[in-house]
């Protein structure tokens, strides 16, 4: 593997602090980009401004606040949804769009009623935005598609954040939104942009399972060394 910041792979984490605030000591590797790339995180700092500072102040503020001290330690408190919640009251935002996914419209509901009981207002915008098809407009093959030989809708992330943005909305949050589809609407987003929760058909829009769990049969297949090899038979893709 590329040993050029890999910092997953920091034995020394001199960029962190320990248990008790203190900055960690030791020497930083030699490819760390606080050696390597010290002008490009420069630039980053100086490229700053009031707005991203107020963000960064919130952010931090609300990290801070996800935590009970306890005597033995820190104990996690607020859930994701809390902590943008906590956010948006720290930002003084009014307005808050849900970018979601149609599959998951029942938690869309969830998710602005929360909102609207905080004291926002909230929307929800729909990935399928206009009646385009998949086929035409993408040059996806049959097999390409979720029905073979039906009408798919393609999704629109895009057009999803600029009617939210449009309609005034000073928090984008992406829910349920399928991959690539979240990197589009993170991409052209003119608001501030969070996600609550990532599509995951699976692991019920939970992939972090599968990195923590190693009893979970997809943790193994993604520890393989090789990929699954797969098929295309009667319109599914299944393990040869």
């Amino acid at each position: 593997m590329n040993q050029q910041m890999q910092c997953a792979k920091c034995k020394t984490r001199v960029c962190t602090v320990d248990e008790e605030g203190k900055r960690n000591s030791g020497e930083a590797p030699e490819w760390c980009p606080m050696k390597t790339k010290a002008e490009v995180i420069k630039s980053a700092i100086d490229e700053l401004t009031e707005e991203d500072i107020a963000i960064a102040r919130a952010a931090a503020a609300t990290e801070s606040e996800a935590y009970i001290r306890e005597p033995w330690g820190l104990r996690p408190y607020h859930t994701r949804i809390l902590e943008i919640i906590n956010f948006a009251k720290k930002m003084n935002y009014k307005k808050i769009g849900i970018a979601c996914c149609f599959s998951c419209v029942w938690e869309a509901r969830i998710i602005a009623n929360m909102f609207i009981n905080r004291g926002f207002e909230a929307l929800v915008r729909l990935c399928k935005g206009f009646q385009v098809q998949n086929t035409k407009f993408l040059g996806l093959k049959d097999e390409e598609t979720l029905v073979p030989g039906g009408f798919q809708p393609m999704c629109n992330p895009i057009a999803q954040v600029d009617t939210l943005t449009d309609s005034d909305c000073d928090l984008v949050v992406s829910f349920g939104e399928c991959t690539g589809h979240d990197a589009l609407a993170g991409r052209y987003c003119s608001v501030p942009f969070t996600l609550l929760g990532v599509k995951d058909r699976v692991l019920a829009h939970n992939p972090v399972v599968a990195l923590t769990m190693p009893w979970n049969r997809y943790y193994k297949k993604l520890m393989r060394d090789t990929p699954l090899d797969v098929q295309y038979v009667k319109g599914h893709y299944r393990p040869r």
